[in-house]
């Protein structure tokens, strides 16, 4: 293929200038050599000065197929839809202006933290749109020794920045002409591409040569003929442009052949098009031509695919030619003409009174961006709601995992007492996370907001380029790396420290506080330090005094300060709405249609790949499982999850605060018809009389001591084996339930009388507060009774009783019995059931703390 490619070399260089016979060869013979793989045929061949071709790009180089500057396309792609003057304007005094412009600011600010690479490529594409829009502190020499830098560094230089580069130097100066030396350095960037394996024989490279020889007659004559002979590429987007260039210069034939090819090659005729077609007619200023294209061309816009409507900018050009064909056109109409022309301006007519009320509406909005008001600021009612929320989450989850260390303490009660650390760790992951992708806080998204720097300009606000290129815009001011950490340090480290330091005035601070406004002593001995205290004493010591004098006018200082920047917020006289967001230059937004999409296209599934990629190892179900898949799509799920929680947490904390449940509860218990209970183990009548006689017999006793007053009245029951202390392996001293069918069904456990003042256990069994509590202090009279060898009445005291007097020979009981239980003592043998529920005998967790008072 080097026949074309060097041919096409030759072709540019006799079509822009004069033949030159030694630069002819040497394009000829290094296009040959690199096609060849063989030297050229003398050193005189080789480029000369910063045109020269590196040593790294010869042979087998691979081209990028793109460039990697997405950080910087958004503000380009804005730049390019701007006027020349207005683009002259933004672009600065020259290539060394970097913030005289909010565009050069912003340009600057992302490639601050962008690599040498991409720098080198903004560079160069910065020239080249202030070259092509003829700005006069940028030259092309610049332009072409910024290219030949960046080929020479081994930056991967894709064909299409190369293209623009050529457009670039080809462009003409304010005096109509491109000088031959801007016509050699275009050849000789045409050269490095046709060298490293660019096809450089295709429409665009003609359609640049052609604009550039537009002041030559001869030149552009030779270029046409060479595009008529030689078999190009179909090339859409540079065939339109062609199109245009060849009407302006009188070329109708050209045009024509190819306006006719654009269906014949597979891209049909749009309305941009016939736009372009009656706008260059109506320019022409031809009645004929102008006559002959309305004729043929409007009545085929209806057989297009798909048809080209009557509107816009279209429709006014139409109209112009109509005018320009026929002069009378309007009048013609009025008077009920039949000509094709007239029935043409009455269709133009009737479509322009259908789009009138479109620019209306066009207009009212027009009008609407020129208000003051910020759609985009949150109100102060949805900062605030938004801060309730994220401090709600951290005591309900508490609540929660409180309720649930009671059913399973053995796994839960480690992660219960170091619950703010691990809350403060899960917060760290969830939150950077939420920051890095969403732009704000976990809670923060859930109102859809978000979190921006703020720009260093006046009052910190660009709203005309907000409403231009708010892409752009966004990520300019989205949070960088640095900027995540300082609002995890606002969001998860002052909340954590706010947390320790109320706990601690809580224990430490808030009793003695209390003391003292009750008018008791100022001064308690416990707190002065011991003699050769050790450091953490001194620390604990200064900590205390820390927060009995320091912290509360902390405190108090901490929420005046979030009450003045509220009210300074809800006035608009600042743009943070409290102090830590300001010492970060952070401030709340509302999230725009562009955070949508870039949340959008961050949150959609990436392509799934093609079916040999299904069949790799570790791609099926496993591969789902592995850690670089498995945290995407951990994270992902807090999207559905966690704002899932926060309904059911704000939808309980209605239930609980409103009437409804208990309402619905009752309305449900009136119509249900309940029949009357089954009760199985009733004692029969008699054995009730029985049981009744027995009680009264017992209350007409007169001398009874402790002991007989504790023992059951019920007949003698079978031994039952005590629970066993799962640390010392000694039985554990209980009391037995008093019996169901016995009037003192009702009564405490522990002594055996009506209960006082009810008390539930974790255990569910409720006794008297003064037992239950003696009994887990270990101070009950039972429990000291059963310690020093008396029976207590527990259920199988009588039988370990009887065995041990058996063994000891005092059965024969008066003195010698009383003096042997006396002495016989189950100290070490037996635990007390200190801490201990009395009927179950298990340990109570966090001893009389535990205990909860019942209404009865």
């Amino acid at each position: 293929m080097h026949g074309p490619l060097s041919r096409g070399l030759w072709c540019y260089r006799a079509a822009l200038r004069a033949p030159v016979l030694h630069q002819v060869n040497r394009s000829f013979a290094l296009v040959s050599c690199l096609r060849s793989g063989q030297p050229a045929f003398s050193p005189t061949t080789s480029l000369k000065g910063p045109a020269s071709i590196p040593s790294h790009l010869q042979g087998e180089t691979p081209v990028a197929e793109s460039q990697d500057t997405s950080s910087t396309d958004g503000l380009f792609d804005h730049l390019s839809k701007l006027s020349d003057d207005k683009v002259r304007s933004e672009l600065g005094e020259g290539p060394e202006d970097r913030d005289s412009t909010l565009f050069l600011r912003l340009l600057y600010n992302q490639l601050s933290t962008s690599s040498a690479e991409e720098k080198a490529i903004a560079r160069i594409n910065l020239s080249c749109s202030a070259i092509s829009r003829q700005h006069p502190g940028y030259t092309k020499n610049d332009l072409y020794t910024a290219f030949m830098e960046c080929a020479s560094s081994g930056y991967s230089v894709s064909d299409d920045l190369g293209f623009a580069v050529v457009s670039a130097l080809l462009a003409p100066q304010p005096a109509g002409q491109v000088s031959n030396s801007d016509k050699e350095i275009a050849l000789r960037v045409l050269e490095y591409l046709s060298l490293r394996g660019t096809n450089v024989v295709n429409m665009k490279v003609f359609n640049m040569i052609y604009q550039a020889a537009a002041n030559a007659p001869s030149a552009l004559s030779r270029v046409s003929r060479l595009i008529d002979t030689l078999d190009l590429p179909f090339d859409p987007l540079q065939s339109r442009s062609l199109m245009a260039s060849l009407f302006q210069h009188g070329d109708y034939n050209g045009f024509w052949k190819l306006w006719r090819k654009l269906p014949l090659n597979g891209s049909p005729r749009t309305a941009a098009d016939y736009e372009m077609l009656f706008r260059l007619h109506a320019d022409l200023g031809n009645e004929l031509r102008a006559r002959d294209c309305i004729s043929t061309w409007m009545p085929m816009m209806s057989r297009e695919q798909p048809p080209i409507p009557l509107r816009g900018k279209l429709l006014v050009d139409i109209k112009r030619c109509l005018v320009l064909a026929d002069r009378d056109i309007a009048q013609k109409a009025a008077e009920g003409s039949s000509s094709n022309l007239a029935r043409f301006w009455k269709e133009c007519q009737s479509r322009t009174l259908a789009n009138d009320w479109r620019r209306i509406a066009i207009m009212e909005y027009l009008s609407s961006l020129q208000q003051e008001f910020d759609e985009l600021k949150p109100s102060l009612f949805e900062l605030l709601a938004e801060q309730q929320l994220s401090d709600l989450l951290p005591p309900s989850i508490r609540y929660i995992l409180a309720v649930a260390t009671h059913r399973h303490p053995r796994y839960l009660l480690r992660i219960l007492n170091s619950y703010d650390e691990i809350y403060a760790l899960l917060s760290l992951v969830v939150e950077r996370y939420y920051l890095r992708t969403f732009g704000g806080s976990f809670t923060e998204n859930f109102y859809s907001l978000k979190r921006e720097r703020v720009l260093l300009t006046k009052n910190g606000e660009i709203p005309r380029a907000q409403l231009g290129a708010p892409g752009p815009v966004r990520e300019t001011l989205k949070l960088r790396s640095s900027d995540v950490w300082k609002n995890l340090l606002v969001l998860v480290g002052i909340p954590y420290l706010k947390r320790k330091l109320d706990e601690g005035y809580d224990i430490h601070a808030a009793p003695q506080a209390s003391l003292i406004m009750s008018g008791g002593p100022r001064y308690n001995p416990g707190d002065e330090l011991p003699p050769n205290p050790t450091i953490r004493q001194r620390l604990l010591h200064y900590y205390k005094w820390f927060l009995r004098n320091i912290y509360p006018s902390i405190n108090g200082a901490y929420y005046f300060s979030i009450l003045a920047f509220n009210l300074a917020y809800l006035f608009d006289n600042t743009k943070y709405s409290s102090p830590f967001l300001w010492l970060i230059g952070t401030r709340i937004r509302r999230l725009s249609s562009a955070d949508h999409r870039a949340i959008a296209s961050i949150l959609d599934p990436k392509p799934t790949p093609g079916a040999s990629a299904r069949t790799r190892p570790g791609s099926g179900l496993l591969g789902l499982l592995s850690p670089q898949n498995l945290y995407p799509q951990l994270l992902t799920s807090l999207r559905y999850f966690l704002p899932a929680s926060i309904f059911a947490l704000k939808f309980l904390e209605w239930w609980h605060a409103s009437d409804f449940s208990r309402q619905l509860a009752r309305k449900a218990t009136e119509v249900l018809d309940l029949p009357a209970p089954v009760i199985t183990g009733m004692t029969s009548p008699s054995e009730k009389r029985a049981a009744a006689a027995a009680a009264t017999e017992k209350q007409q006793a007169s001398s009874q001591t402790l002991k007989s007053a504790l023992k059951s009245t019920t007949p003698p029951r079978k031994r039952i084996q005590p629970p066993i202390s799962a640390s010392s392996y000694l039985p554990i001293f209980t009391v037995p339930l008093p019996p169901p069918d016995s009037e003192v069904a009702s009564a405490c456990p522990v002594c055996l009388n009506q209960l006082t003042n009810p008390t539930a256990c974790q255990t569910g069994y409720v006794f008297c507060y003064v037992c239950i509590f003696h009994w887990l202090n270990g101070e009950h009279q039972r429990q000291q009774d059963f310690m020093n060898g008396e029976g207590a009445g527990a259920a199988w005291a009588d039988d370990d009783l009887d065995g041990d007097e058996g063994s000891d020979g005092h059965g024969d009981g008066g003195e010698g019995e009383k003096e042997g239980k006396k002495s016989r003592s189950r100290r070490g043998k037996w635990e007390s059931g200190k801490g201990r529920c009395p009927v179950t005998g298990r340990r109570v967790l966090g001893g009389t703390e535990g205990l909860r008072r019942v209404l009865v």
